[in-house]
């Protein structure tokens, strides 16, 4: 049946609405401008001042659930000490010790899922020994499990952890040999008891210890530290790679030969893709200086060795990163040193924390270089260092660490850097993709009028110039 006059304007009108609203739902939203990204410390009214106390290492799941630990004095030793945020403010929260001894400390932490978290670190134990010590949050409470020790009558520390799966856990420090000399010393949970992974020492009368461990994936994980140079007398970095099925020693750069280095911190993105950061003394006696090294896949590399800070005395502690990189855009690094192995570049957010001059460092990848964030001044402690870091979002990341109050005890810190938090504000998920927020519409009605109008005048646009042409 053919269309009547009335017929073809009332399909020239819809038409022509249409297409005004195709064209709008085109145009690039409007985001709000973002707030403006600031330290902010957290450590006020969280610990006593008149107690020394110290934060080694935080984890997040969400804005809403991070953990922090460390150690807390009390009347003759030390304590462990694990902190919570709820979206409202940071807490303690009981957390046991081994009975009878007179210090106990938490210095690695990895947080599985919200009713599966882990940490280590030493206790002292009955013969005045260092040993192991893991403890297990399991949503209600924190709780001692057994570890095993290589000999009780030795020292032995558990410094870093890292977790592929809830029956996937490893941990790395040192213990002390017959001889008094420490050697590296992992240890794995399989989801029921935790046991020592044979791991490899550069030679067994020379001091080994690993302070970092990051895991790729099942069957490629990665571990760092020191030993000591047996010719020179000096640290020297080392680093270890599970292959699945054993650890192994690989060879990375020294930024100066005649001079110790050490490595404190791992962050394993890609097989590919692979930082490590310490501290290097400088030749001319000037203090320590940040020291970057990046696994490309066929080696190690010196990224930098000062972070392109001009302070004397600076270190890098710890690191993080934002899920995993994509090396399609990765670039060439600029290499210090004759001798180092060419690396790949890296586009992954890659974040270093420490200290320098005295106060806190931070630093971003920015896919060439390192770029300093603004130094941190208004936290209330002196002398300020960061061991700790963890990230939510490229914009949002946590820091722990201790500095001097004013009674000159040392103090727990933690640190945020980002927009303000907003308490129980919507939870960011870790490693969850962060998304702009879309101004809110308050015009709705008068949108959806303009379309019906504009729509209905070109529509009869259209149908007066066909009536003019029949």
């Amino acid at each position: 049946m053919p269309k009547t006059g009335a017929s073809r304007l009332q399909a020239f009108i819809i038409l022509g609405a249409a297409l005004v609203l195709g064209v709008l739902v085109s145009m690039p939203r409007a985001v709000s401008t973002a707030a403006t990204l600031s330290w902010s410390p957290q450590h006020v009214g969280v610990l006593s001042s008149a107690q020394s106390s110290s934060l080694s290492a935080i984890g997040a799941w969400s804005e809403h659930d991070i953990w922090a630990v460390g150690w807390i004095e009390n009347t003759s030793s030390k304590e462990t000490l694990v902190l919570h945020y709820n979206g409202r403010s940071w807490n303690r929260v009981s957390s046991p010790n081994v009975a009878g001894q007179q210090d106990n400390a938490l210095l690695g932490l990895t947080v599985i899922s919200p009713t599966d978290i882990w940490a280590v670190g030493y206790a002292v134990g009955v013969t005045n020994a260092e040993q192991p010590l893991v403890e297990h949050y399991n949503g209600k409470k924190w709780s001692i499990v057994p570890t095993p020790s290589t000999n009780a009558q030795q020292n032995s520390r558990l410094l870093g952890m890292t977790s592929i799966a809830a029956d996937n856990i490893w941990a790395v420090g040192y213990y002390t040999n017959d001889q008094g000399v420490y050697q590296t010393l992992i240890e794995h949970y399989d989801g029921s008891v935790w046991s020592i992974v044979p791991s490899p020492n550069s030679e067994a009368d020379v001091a080994n210890e690993l302070t970092g461990i990051s895991a790729v994936s099942a069957s490629n994980i990665w571990a760092v530290g020191y030993e000591n140079n047996v010719n020179t007398g000096m640290n020297d970095p080392i680093s270890l790679s599970w292959n699945g099925s054993v650890w192994s020693m690989i060879a990375i750069p020294t930024p100066d030969p005649t001079q110790p280095a050490q490595l404190n911190a791992v962050v394993a993105l890609h097989a590919n893709d692979v930082w490590a950061v310490g501290y290097s003394t400088n030749s001319q006696s000037l203090g320590n200086e940040s020291l970057v090294e990046h696994w490309g896949g066929n080696g190690w590399g010196i990224v930098t060795n000062n972070l392109g800070v001009a302070e004397q005395d600076n270190a890098v502690y710890a690191a993080t990163s934002l899920g995993q990189s994509n090396l399609a855009t990765s670039q060439v690094l600029s290499q210090l040193n004759k001798n180092d192995v060419p690396a790949l570049g890296s586009d992954a957010t890659v974040i270093t924390v420490g200290s320098t001059g005295g106060s806190a460092l931070a630093a971003q990848w920015n896919g060439s270089s390192f770029a300093l964030y603004p130094q941190l001044n208004n936290s209330g402690l002196a002398g300020l260092v960061l061991s700790g870091v963890d990230e939510l979002t490229p914009t949002s990341f946590w820091m722990v660490g201790n500095g001097t109050n004013g009674q000159s005890n040392t103090e727990g810190a933690v640190i945020h850097y980002g927009t303000p938090v907003v308490p129980l504000a919507a939870p960011v998920v870790k490693h969850a993709a962060a998304k702009p927020k879309q101004q809110q519409g308050g015009n709705t009605g008068i949108l959806i009028l303009l379309i019906v109008v504009v729509g209905g005048l070109g529509g009869g646009y259209y149908y007066w110039q066909h009536m003019q042409q029949q």
